[in-house]
C-alpha cells in the first residue's frame, strides 16, 4: 500500500541495531564491536541483525524480499577508523548490499553506494526544506 502512495520504507536498524550500549569507546552496536568478540562473531551479529530487520518489515508487507536501501543508525559505519575490523568489512557489507547507503556525514558519501542524506526534524520549517533539495551535495555524492 505505501508504494503505490508514493512512499518507500527503508530499513533503518535491525532490532538491536540503533541502540546504545554503554561501551563509552563505541556506543554503535553496527558499528563497534562488543568487548572481546572476534571480527567474525561481529559480521554475523551485524549480518543477523540486518537480516532480523529486513524480515519484520517483510512479515508485515512493508517491504517486498529485501531492501535496496539503508541510512546507518547513528550515521556511524565505523568511519573514525578505531577498530579495522569494522572499517575494513562494514562500508564494503552495505555497498555490497544496498544499492543506496545514506550517510549524514557530507565528508564520507563516496564509494560502496554510499549517498548523502538529510535528516528531517520538527523544527525545521519548509524554507529550510526547499533548500536542502536544491543542496549540490545531494547530486555530488552519487
Amino acid at each position: 500500500a505505501l508504494k503505490t502512495a508514493g512512499w518507500s520504507l527503508q530499513l533503518h536498524a535491525g532490532p538491536n541495531g540503533h541502540s546504545l550500549t554503554n561501551n563509552q569507546a563505541c556506543p554503535y552496536p553496527l558499528a563497534c564491536r562488543n568487548a572481546g568478540e572476534t571480527a567474525a562473531a561481529y559480521q554475523a551479529r551485524v549480518i543477523a541483525d540486518i537480516d532480523a530487520g529486513e524480515a519484520a518489515l517483510s512479515s508485515r508487507g512493508l517491504i517486498s524480499g529485501t531492501s535496496i536501501t539503508f541510512a546507518t543508525p547513528w550515521d556511524n559505519w565505523g568511519q573514525d577508523g578505531s577498530d579495522t575490523a569494522v572499517t575494513s568489512w562494514l562500508p564494503s557489507y552495505l555497498g555490497s548490499r544496498f544499492s543506496a547507503v545514506f550517510q549524514e556525514d557530507w565528508g564520507y558519501t563516496v564509494g560502496n553506494n554510499r549517498r548523502y542524506r538529510f535528516e528531517m526534524h520538527s523544527d525545521h520549517t519548509l524554507a529550510v526544506f526547499a533548500a536542502v533539495l536544491t543542496d549540490l551535495r545531494f547530486r555530488l555524492a552519487g
